[in-house]
Protein backbone atom coordinates (compact mmCIF):
# COMPACT_ATOMS: atom_id res chain seq x y z
CA UNK A 1 0.00 0.00 0.00
CA UNK A 2 1.73 3.21 -1.06
CA UNK A 3 0.08 5.21 1.72
CA UNK A 4 2.17 2.46 3.94
CA UNK A 5 5.13 3.74 2.29
CA UNK A 6 4.91 7.42 2.95
CA UNK A 7 5.58 6.31 6.85
CA UNK A 8 8.91 5.06 6.11
CA UNK A 9 11.65 7.28 7.58
CA UNK A 10 14.61 5.12 7.32
CA UNK A 11 15.30 1.06 7.09
CA UNK A 12 18.94 -0.21 8.35
CA UNK A 13 20.22 -3.53 6.59
CA UNK A 14 22.49 -5.22 8.31
CA UNK A 15 24.48 -8.01 7.42
CA UNK A 16 27.76 -10.03 6.69
CA UNK A 17 30.73 -7.76 5.49
CA UNK A 18 31.59 -9.41 2.13
CA UNK A 19 27.17 -8.22 1.10
CA UNK A 20 28.09 -5.51 2.30
CA UNK A 21 31.15 -5.12 0.33
CA UNK A 22 29.65 -6.35 -2.82
CA UNK A 23 26.08 -4.97 -2.62
CA UNK A 24 25.59 -2.65 0.37
CA UNK A 25 26.46 0.97 -2.15
CA UNK A 26 25.12 3.93 -0.69
CA UNK A 27 24.00 5.37 -4.30
CA UNK A 28 21.21 5.06 -5.90
CA UNK A 29 21.67 3.11 -9.19
CA UNK A 30 21.94 4.50 -12.45
CA UNK A 31 20.74 1.24 -14.28
CA UNK A 32 19.53 -1.38 -14.08
CA UNK A 33 22.56 -3.62 -14.51
CA UNK A 34 23.42 -1.94 -11.08
CA UNK A 35 20.34 -2.36 -9.33
CA UNK A 36 21.31 -6.33 -9.04
CA UNK A 37 24.14 -5.11 -7.36
CA UNK A 38 22.32 -2.40 -5.02
CA UNK A 39 20.96 -3.49 -1.13
CA UNK A 40 18.94 -0.63 -0.90
CA UNK A 41 17.37 -1.34 -4.44
CA UNK A 42 16.35 -4.25 -4.16
CA UNK A 43 15.04 -3.61 -0.45
CA UNK A 44 13.13 -0.93 -2.02
CA UNK A 45 11.54 -2.46 -4.26
CA UNK A 46 10.22 -5.38 -2.53
CA UNK A 47 8.80 -2.64 -0.42
CA UNK A 48 7.18 -1.02 -3.68
CA UNK A 49 6.17 -4.00 -6.00
CA UNK A 50 5.88 -6.43 -3.15
CA UNK A 51 8.40 -8.82 -5.22
CA UNK A 52 11.67 -8.71 -6.47
CA UNK A 53 11.83 -10.72 -9.85
CA UNK A 54 13.55 -10.12 -13.04
CA UNK A 55 10.86 -7.29 -13.72
CA UNK A 56 12.31 -4.88 -10.86
CA UNK A 57 15.37 -5.29 -12.65
CA UNK A 58 14.10 -2.73 -15.25
CA UNK A 59 15.31 0.64 -16.35
CA UNK A 60 11.15 1.24 -15.58
CA UNK A 61 11.60 0.18 -12.60
CA UNK A 62 14.90 1.99 -11.82
CA UNK A 63 13.40 5.04 -12.56
CA UNK A 64 10.13 4.56 -10.17
CA UNK A 65 10.22 7.79 -8.25
CA UNK A 66 8.69 6.03 -5.35
CA UNK A 67 11.03 2.77 -5.50
CA UNK A 68 14.32 5.65 -5.36
CA UNK A 69 12.82 7.27 -2.36
CA UNK A 70 12.51 4.46 -0.64
CA UNK A 71 16.12 2.92 -1.54
CA UNK A 72 17.45 6.79 -0.41
CA UNK A 73 15.94 5.98 3.27
CA UNK A 74 18.16 2.80 3.52
CA UNK A 75 21.60 2.51 5.17
CA UNK A 76 23.54 -0.89 5.00
CA UNK A 77 26.30 -1.97 7.53
CA UNK A 78 27.51 -5.06 8.42
CA UNK A 79 27.33 -7.28 11.90
CA UNK A 80 29.75 -9.01 13.05
CA UNK A 81 26.65 -11.65 13.96
CA UNK A 82 26.34 -12.43 10.12
CA UNK A 83 29.72 -12.07 9.78
CA UNK A 84 30.82 -14.70 12.01
CA UNK A 85 28.07 -17.04 10.27
CA UNK A 86 28.90 -16.26 6.20
CA UNK A 87 29.27 -18.05 4.16
CA UNK A 88 27.65 -21.10 5.84
CA UNK A 89 24.63 -18.61 6.49
CA UNK A 90 23.64 -15.84 4.77
CA UNK A 91 21.53 -13.65 6.93
CA UNK A 92 20.34 -10.06 7.56
CA UNK A 93 18.09 -7.57 9.83
CA UNK A 94 16.72 -5.06 8.73
CA UNK A 95 14.77 -2.17 11.16
CA UNK A 96 11.92 -0.14 9.34
CA UNK A 97 11.80 3.50 11.17
CA UNK A 98 8.56 5.05 10.34
CA UNK A 99 7.79 9.17 11.27
CA UNK A 100 5.62 8.52 14.41
CA UNK A 101 8.96 6.71 15.48
CA UNK A 102 7.59 3.76 15.97
CA UNK A 103 10.23 0.07 14.54
CA UNK A 104 9.33 -3.14 12.65
CA UNK A 105 12.37 -5.40 12.96
CA UNK A 106 12.85 -8.36 10.45
CA UNK A 107 15.68 -10.91 10.57
CA UNK A 108 16.21 -13.51 8.07
CA UNK A 109 18.82 -16.09 9.64
CA UNK A 110 19.24 -18.21 5.99
CA UNK A 111 18.34 -16.90 2.90
CA UNK A 112 14.99 -17.96 0.76
CA UNK A 113 16.60 -20.55 -1.90
CA UNK A 114 19.54 -21.47 0.18
CA UNK A 115 19.74 -25.32 1.77
CA UNK A 116 18.46 -24.56 4.68
CA UNK A 117 15.90 -22.78 3.19
CA UNK A 118 15.22 -24.04 -0.48
CA UNK A 119 12.51 -23.27 -2.55
CA UNK A 120 8.91 -24.58 -2.72
CA UNK A 121 7.99 -26.08 -5.76
CA UNK A 122 5.64 -23.32 -6.70
CA UNK A 123 8.64 -20.83 -6.17
CA UNK A 124 10.69 -22.75 -8.47
CA UNK A 125 7.97 -22.93 -11.16
CA UNK A 126 7.18 -19.27 -10.54
CA UNK A 127 10.98 -18.35 -10.87
CA UNK A 128 11.90 -20.04 -13.85
CA UNK A 129 8.23 -18.93 -15.62
CA UNK A 130 9.39 -15.31 -14.41
CA UNK A 131 12.79 -15.72 -16.20
CA UNK A 132 11.72 -17.80 -19.39
CA UNK A 133 9.51 -15.49 -20.22
CA UNK A 134 12.15 -12.49 -20.85
CA UNK A 135 12.91 -15.10 -24.10
CA UNK A 136 9.99 -17.00 -24.76
CA UNK A 137 5.99 -16.49 -24.18
CA UNK A 138 4.71 -18.11 -20.82
CA UNK A 139 3.15 -20.72 -23.03
CA UNK A 140 6.52 -21.74 -24.61
CA UNK A 141 8.05 -21.34 -20.82
CA UNK A 142 5.54 -23.96 -19.65
CA UNK A 143 5.83 -26.55 -22.34
CA UNK A 144 10.03 -25.92 -21.75
CA UNK A 145 9.05 -26.45 -18.40
CA UNK A 146 7.75 -29.56 -18.67
CA UNK A 147 10.38 -31.26 -20.51
CA UNK A 148 12.97 -30.02 -17.77
CA UNK A 149 10.94 -31.34 -15.16
CA UNK A 150 11.37 -35.00 -16.82
CA UNK A 151 14.38 -34.68 -18.42
CA UNK A 152 15.66 -38.24 -17.61
CA UNK A 153 12.82 -39.42 -19.36
CA UNK A 154 12.86 -37.30 -22.96
CA UNK A 155 14.59 -38.46 -26.08
CA UNK A 156 15.25 -35.56 -27.12
CA UNK A 157 16.06 -32.06 -25.59
CA UNK A 158 13.69 -29.15 -26.65
CA UNK A 159 14.52 -26.63 -29.20
CA UNK A 160 15.24 -23.22 -27.70
CA UNK A 161 16.11 -21.62 -30.59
Amino acid sequence: DRADLEQVERILVETYEVGVLQCGSQGYPSSAVEAKFSIPYTCAAAFVKGKVTVTEFSDSSVADPQIRRIAEAVTVKSDSFFTERYPKRWGSRMTVTLKNGEKKVCQIDDMSGSVAVPLSKKQETDKFEGLAQVAFSLDRAKKIEETILKIEKVKELPDLS
